[in-house]
């Protein structure tokens, strides 16, 4: 016993198993490229992160030379400290952070060249001060010996007021000769 419609039943069970594996294609390709596409993001967000701390690093290190610069730049005007030497050292770390900026690939570069360039202007103008203050003191000393010279001035004023005082006197009391 045979059915009838053997053709019609092997034709729906092929549509069947061709729609069957259409849809088990897709539903696995569907996951297969769901897992992907997230193995990609991780990549990417491993790169940006670890370019993040990357840029995290060299900021901690160029915060770190600047603090020691500051901190140079603040005690070379003291008392007691060779400004010669400690303007080298500031030199130096200058020199420093901008080697470090020039090979540095961040995004904040003009940042970093800005403050670079803060540091050095602050060392010009430390050493523009450490010159005019021994101006002063000369200014100072040069007063006082101008105030020196006033007192000997007028004492010198005064002992020729005396002479002439003395001179008149000695010229009314004697008798006058004739020429």
């Amino acid at each position: 016993m045979k059915p009838l419609n053997t053709e019609e039943r092997k034709k729906s069970f092929t549509s069947f198993l061709l729609f069957f594996l259409v849809t088990v294609i897709l539903i696995i390709g569907a996951v297969y490229f769901g897992m992907q596409i997230p193995f990609k993001q991780n990549e990417r967000l491993k790169a940006q992160v670890a370019h993040y701390q990357q840029e995290q690093a060299f900021a901690d290190n160029f915060s770190q030379q600047m603090n020691e610069t500051t901190i140079l730049l603040d005690s070379v005007n003291k008392n007691g400290t060779q400004a010669t030497i400690v303007d080298g050292l500031i030199s130096n770390n200058i020199k420093s952070l901008n080697a470090s900026i020039l090979t540095d690939s961040s995004a904040n570069k003009e940042l970093y060249q800005n403050m670079v360039q803060t540091l050095n202007q602050l060392q010009l103008a430390k050493t523009g001060l450490r010159n005019s203050s021994g101006n002063d003191q000369d200014a100072a000393k040069l007063q006082q010996e101008l105030s020196q010279a006033k007192s000997e001035l007028s004492t010198c004023q005064m002992q020729n007021l005396q002479y002439q005082q003395m001179l008149k006197s000695n010229t009314t009391a004697a008798p006058q000769q004739p020429r």
